[in-house]
Parts: C-alpha cells; structure tokens; sequence
C-alpha cells in the first residue's frame, strides 16, 4: 500500500487533470469502502425432535449467529445415520440441539460443538473440550431475585422436593435465600403422595410456594392439589413453565427458546464458542409470566414495571453469576 500511495504521489506531481486530481482524492475512500467479505462460517445443526422449542431456538440462532446453516439434520429421522451426515457436510461447527442431539454429536471430536436446550449439561460434556453452550437451568439465587423483583413483600418462600432428586440444587437455594433475606422453608418428600399432607403443614408459614421441577413432586395429581390448595388458603404460585400460570399459579420464570438461541449463536459470532474454561454459559434471558387474575383474586401487590403485562423478558445477568454478586 505505501508503494502504491508513493506512486500515486510522483504522478500527482505531473498530471494535473481534474478527473485524476478527482479519483486520485477518492483513492482512500474507495480503499475504506470496499472489504472483501468473510466467509460465514458453515453449520451443521443436529436437531433432538423437530418440536416448537427446538424450532425457535434455531430460529433465535440463525438470527444471531451470521452463519450458513448448511443442513438440518433430525436425529429421530428413520435411514438417516447422522454420523455419515455430518461427515458428508463438513461442517466448521456443529449446533446440538437438545440432550439427545448433543450426545450425538459427541463422537466428533475434531469438530467444535456448540448446544442449546439440554438440561444438566454438565453432566453430559465431560472430558470434551470442543464443545460449549448455554445452559437451560437457571441458577437458585437468579430464581429467587426474579421473584423478590416482581413481589416485594416475599419473606417466606415454601419449596417442597424429593432429596434424592433436588438435593443439591436446593442447597444452593436455602444459601441464595439467606442471603437475600428470604426465609426458605424446605419440605421433604420421599413419594408423590406425600406432597399433600407436607404442603398442609406449611399452611400459614410462608408467604408464597415455589414449585420446581421435581417429578416426585410435580405429578398431574399433586398439581390439582397444589392449585385447589392455592385457591381455597390463599396462597401463591410461583413456577418454572407458563402451562402452571394457565391453571392459577401467579408466576411462572423459565427460559426462552428464541433467547437461548440468540445468545449461542451471538457467542459463536463472537468467537468465543470454544474458548470458555467451564465450557456452561447461564442463560441471559429468561421469560416471567403472571396471571394478574389470581393476582387480584389473592389481593397481593405486583411491582410495578410488571403491571398490566402478562409476559415479561427480564435480564438475567443483572443478578451476577454467583449469589455472592447480587445487587
């Protein structure tokens, strides 16, 4: 380029031609305009089940990430081997979406790995160190921020759960409690029809039930319990899925697909898919839903920049990583 500028300069120096005098000064601009475009990075996605989830999480992806989405491959696919698939696409990086995809795509090691809807990942990529993604489990003390932010007044939350299924989940959230001043009241289970008779205990003791994803606990039955409960003694609902909101609980925080999506695919854009230590990214957005009907049957105040919605998406990473950063 300095060669290039020097003879344009000895030039300038003899021609003196108003078209060249013109040219010769768009010189730089015509440098800075024209960049050759990169070359998007070519993707394979390896697909659990073709359902709506799934199906907006690639969408949320294919938005962020500025990739070729070369191929869509379903794993439940009949005469399909994914395995000679992805070797006939060659593909710069594999999107798993989903455990079942994610296992799958495992057995690449020389391909790097980014995945999206699997729960308890951690679990799954360990000792691979070509594959990353964002997690759909939102961490205990986020949970309990989220809460506190749309209902002030909690100071006693009851959670009910089996040990053997939520021990260690619900260790952390008894710490992330304290240290948010709320009281967390534990109820241990052991089988689906103990929920009822430990949910009466609890009556009058706390201000408000947090249901999380226990199977012990979360049976069609105790559901019906859990809201004929919620009902009759006044007491609020608060849950991981939208589908509990529909049936009278008051709150419901879970992930967003779409979110989920946009945020793997803003990483591998970024260029940070494979370079992570823990090789876990936290979801950064999640969705709270609320039925204000319950809400103004129970008579309990909502904050107010959650009034009048009924979805709201909030910013998880306000909260910090750890309970420890909470504001």
């Amino acid at each position: 380029m300095k060669r290039l500028l020097k003879i344009v300069e000895l030039w300038s120096c003899t021609i003196r031609a108003p078209l060249f005098v013109m040219l010769v000064c768009a010189l730089p601009l015509i440098v800075l305009v024209y960049v050759p475009d990169v070359s998007a990075l070519d993707v394979t996605v390896l697909e659990s089940s073709a359902v709506k989830p799934y199906e907006d999480a690639i969408k949320g992806f294919e938005a962020a990430c500025n990739c070729n989405i070369r191929q869509v491959i379903p794993v439940d696919h009949n005469g399909i081997s994914v395995q000679d698939e992805i070797r006939k696409s060659r593909p710069g990086l594999i999107v798993a979406v989903g455990e079942e995809a994610l296992r799958k795509s495992l057995a690449f090691k020389d391909i790097p790995t980014i995945y999206m809807m699997v729960l308890n990942p951690s679990k799954v990529i360990k000792n691979h160190e070509n594959v990353t993604g964002v997690s759909m489990e939102i961490p205990a003390h986020k949970q309990v921020a989220s809460f506190v932010d749309v209902f002030p007044w909690i100071k006693r939350l009851g959670v009910i759960y089996n040990p053997q299924n939520t021990d260690s989940f619900m260790k952390v959230a008894v710490t992330s409690a304290m240290r948010q001043g709320i009281v967390l009241a534990e109820g241990m289970v052991h089988s689906p029809k103990d929920v009822p008779s430990v949910l009466s205990s609890m009556r009058g003791k706390i201000d408000a039930l947090w249901v999380v994803p226990d199977v012990t606990v979360v049976t069609p039955e105790n559901m019906e319990f859990i809201m004929l409960h919620s009902i009759e003694f006044n007491l609020p609902v608060l849950t991981f899925t939208d589908k509990h909101v529909a049936l009278g609980a008051v709150m419901s925080l879970d992930i967003d697909p779409y979110e989920i999506g946009r945020q793997a695919g803003g990483i591998v854009k970024s260029g940070s898919a494979i370079a992570k230590d823990d090789k876990v990214y936290e979801a950064s957005v999640a969705k709270v839903s609320i039925n204000h009907i319950t809400a103004l049957k129970m008579a309990i105040a909502i904050k107010d920049n959650f009034k009048n919605k009924d979805v709201v998406k909030i910013n998880l990473d306000r909260y910090g990583k750890n309970a420890e950063q909470l504001p």
